[in-house]
């Protein structure tokens, strides 16, 4: 493995220490890619002073913690309405689609899904085997066909989805929450002068305050 020498870098403004928690949600810090002696490639940090504070680390614990308990208690909606996790992501990225048209094709529902195209067709294969999905011809091109959601769908979606308003909510005011933290703090840094305050950003004797437990958003 060859060596990497540090770059000097020079020093960020406020902006980039706020990005630090999508940096790490991401993946994104700067990295380069070796060769690992397994042959994989293996990401070599080399601009890790972009994440440099504390509460960057938390914001982005308490984002996979909030929607790791709203997947979980999606999963579990989705089973008692007789539908896979995957299936219910597929229905519901079909009746959801961007344009409004409540349909999708393959390649779009790969690509939202974030999965093979060839394992969402074998989904819509098995979901339309079963009666949840249809398909439509394109008015402009045979060779395309859309997909729709039976009334059967449709009926098992709108379940779930009645059932998990309030948690959407929930998690929606907590992305709000974090969001707004984000750019307070940026200001903070801002106002402040080099030197100024600890280690975390607080005055000289200011006490500590405690950070809000997200989790009990989703409860």
């Amino acid at each position: 493995m060859r060596s990497l020498r540090p770059r000097e870098q020079p020093e960020h403004p406020a902006s980039d220490r706020v990005k630090g928690a999508r940096a790490i949600l991401q993946g994104d810090h700067g990295t380069t890619a070796e060769r690992s002696p397994a042959g994989r490639r293996a990401p070599v940090p080399t601009d890790l002073h972009r994440v440099t504070s504390l509460q960057d680390y938390q914001a982005a614990a308490d984002l996979r913690a909030a929607i790791r308990l709203f997947q979980r208690r999606t999963e579990d909606v989705a089973r008692r309405h007789g539908l896979t996790p995957q299936r219910h992501a597929l229905l519901l990225m079909i009746k959801g689609a961007s344009d409004g048209s409540e349909r999708s094709t393959v390649p779009a529902l790969a690509e939202r899904l974030q999965l093979a195209q060839r394992t969402v067709t074998e989904l819509v294969g098995r979901a339309e085997r079963v009666g949840l999905i249809r398909r439509e011809a394109d008015d402009d091109d045979a060779r395309v066909s859309h997909l729709r959601l039976t009334p059967e769908a449709a009926r098992r979606l709108a379940a779930t989805s009645a059932v998990l308003s309030r948690e959407r909510e929930r998690l929606e005011e907590l992305l709000t929450r974090l969001g707004t933290e984000r750019s307070s703090e940026a200001a903070d840094v801002e106002r402040r002068a080099p030197g100024d305050g600890d280690r975390q950003g607080r005055a000289k004797g200011e006490p500590r305050v405690p950070r809000p437990n997200p989790l009990h958003l989703a409860r």
